[in-house]
């Protein structure tokens, strides 16, 4: 796709929405879909199929698109023309950001500025704000003309100069987003900037209004930053993550940022890096806090483009070595690249083998979840660099004798499985028509469903049942044994008073909540595992409250 746009527009010259916006040919972007990032999730389904034609050869592992298995991250920046806004807006930043907040593990609202050489900043406030962890990079300027390769090479190199002179204490640029974002041809500007050590842009811009009409969305199809390509398809080591939010487009706040981040953190599960551009020309800027205000409350880190920078070429440069595969287990080394801080491993949950029942590294066993991402199960973990070793199991699925704690009009039922997998139970008046259910798909191994609006006095009859991520599905009692039962305590139930052994097959362990008593590590009115009913057989008197 990309290197036949590349041959289509490779001599248009204009600025980027010409590449877009159709002047007498048709748009190349569907607005009424924009917020879907197509590209992405075709890239996805790629990866499913993958997935899918490899699990009989063996299992293959993943990283995660951010750190901590972050779904989304705002990309705060701002552009500055020797107006002065930068240091006021920095100060903000700092003030929404926690206390004791740590930049490296993105927590810290933090931005970048893209500025001209003339701007109002001292290199020692400079300097004390880069240590602080915001980025101040160059604003290149074009004069909002196109450019040939050669004028744009000299833009660069004097204006990088002139801001080397300006602020000594600060590396050179590495992020960059031009003046106007003049963008003459298909790849000058980005081969320009690798020359001199910029390799993350944030050109492509989301605009102008009148065709946008205030649609958040990813109109390049994606919400990820990718390398640029040349004509002939050869990668360019240059990052293009587009800016989705100006604060020239005519798009409204925080409904913009509303809409990307619920995306990406929903069902729809559009994730990405949202790049925002709010001028740096003056200290305060109402849609720049609005996007923070909307990060902040969703949990969404807020970076500058450098922390994004570091980080990509931080996962990207990790990887699983010496990976191997018995039949059962599969062996793999973590390398993680430098920048990689927060790096999530996923692992599929089912192969052909089975189903994934355990990670260990250098030996110890590693926490997971269980989660399904784009349709396929996946065991999510923190993939800190050594040696693991990760097993499968084609066993079948088994459920411990369920527990009931019986209360007023509820009751709450406990097993355990051998594996990961969800929670129902079925219950009904009469054994042969449980009619009734509660489930939760979350994949555990120490399952608890509470029943509610049940009627004192009354008995109900339950099966209990668990699905793996495999689909394999295991039921307690399994027909055509009769389904376990227990009866609720009615309205004459003295407190800390216990129902017998209830009818259904026997060992079915059942415990009365009674109101004022403390009997076990449930707390109060919690009973122990033995329930009241065996204190009563073994002590031959009531528990006193």
């Amino acid at each position: 796709m990309r290197r036949r746009a590349a041959q289509i527009f490779s001599s248009v010259s204009g600025s980027v929405s010409g590449l877009f916006v159709g002047n007498a040919a048709p748009d190349w972007v569907n607005l009424d879909k924009v917020a879907i990032p197509q590209a992405d999730e075709q890239q996805r389904l790629l990866a499913n199929l993958i997935l899918h034609m490899a699990r009989d050869r063996k299992p293959l592992p993943r990283f995660w698109y951010f750190p901590r298995e972050a779904k989304a991250v705002v990309v705060m920046t701002g552009d500055d023309h020797a107006n002065g806004g930068t240091a006021g807006r920095w100060l903000k930043y700092r003030s929404d950001s926690p206390a004791g907040c740590s930049v490296q593990h993105w927590e810290c609202v933090r931005g970048t500025s893209y500025v001209f050489p003339g701007v109002p900043l001292t290199d020692v406030q400079a300097a004390e704000f880069e240590a602080e962890g915001f980025e101040l990079a160059l604003h290149v300027n074009t004069g909002c003309a196109n450019f040939t390769p050669e004028s744009l090479d000299s833009n660069f190199r004097t204006q990088l100069a002139e801001f080397a002179s300006r602020f000594p204490s600060l590396p050179p640029p590495t992020t960059n987003r031009t003046h106007c974002i003049a963008w003459s041809d298909w790849a000058s500007m980005a081969k320009v900037e690798r020359r001199y050590g910029i390799r993350l842009d944030v050109n492509y811009y989301y605009f102008p209004p009148a065709w946008l009409q205030d649609r958040p969305g990813v109109f390049t199809g994606s919400g990820l930053p990718m390398r640029f390509a040349d004509v002939d398809g050869t990668l360019i080591d240059v990052y293009q993550a587009t800016t989705q939010m100006t604060d020239e487009s005519g798009q409204s706040y925080p409904s913009t940022i509303d809409a990307l981040l619920d995306a990406a953190l929903g069902p729809e599960g559009f994730y990405g890096a949202f790049v925002a551009n709010m001028h740096t020309d003056a200290p305060y800027h109402e849609r720049s806090d609005a996007i923070v205000t909307s990060a902040k409350s969703r949990g969404v880190p807020v970076v500058t483009s450098l922390q994004l920078l570091e980080w990509l070429d931080g996962r990207n440069a990790s990887s699983f070595q010496d990976v191997s595969w018995d039949g059962t287990a599969l062996r793999l080394r973590v390398v993680a690249g430098e920048g990689a801080r927060g790096l999530v491993g996923m692992l599929p949950a089912v192969t052909s083998a089975g189903v994934l029942t355990s990670v260990e590294r250098e030996g110890t066993p590693v926490t997971y979840t269980v989660e399904q991402l784009k349709g396929v199960w996946y065991a999510v973990f923190s993939a800190l660099p050594g040696t693991y070793v990760v097993h499968y199991d084609s066993s079948p699925l088994e459920l411990s004798t369920p527990m009931v704690t019986a209360g007023e009009r509820m009751a709450q039922v406990r097993w355990t499985s051998n594996r990961l997998s969800d929670s129902q139970v079925v219950y009904g008046t009469s054994p042969q028509t449980l009619t009734l259910s509660v489930s939760n798909a979350a994949p555990t191994t120490a399952h608890g469903l509470t029943l509610e609006a049940l009627t004192p006095g009354t008995t109900y009859f339950y099966r209990v049942l668990s699905k793996d991520v495999a689909g394999t599905r295991a039921v307690s009692p399994a027909a055509p044994s009769p389904p376990w039962s227990f009866t609720v305590p009615g309205p004459g139930t003295a407190p800390g008073s216990a129902l017998g052994t209830p009818p259904g097959p026997s060992g079915a362990l059942v415990e009365v909540r009674a109101s004022g008593c403390t009997t076990g590590p449930g707390g109060p009115g919690a009973l122990g595992l033995l329930g009241l009913a065996a204190l009563v057989r073994l002590l031959g008197r009531r528990p006193r409250g």
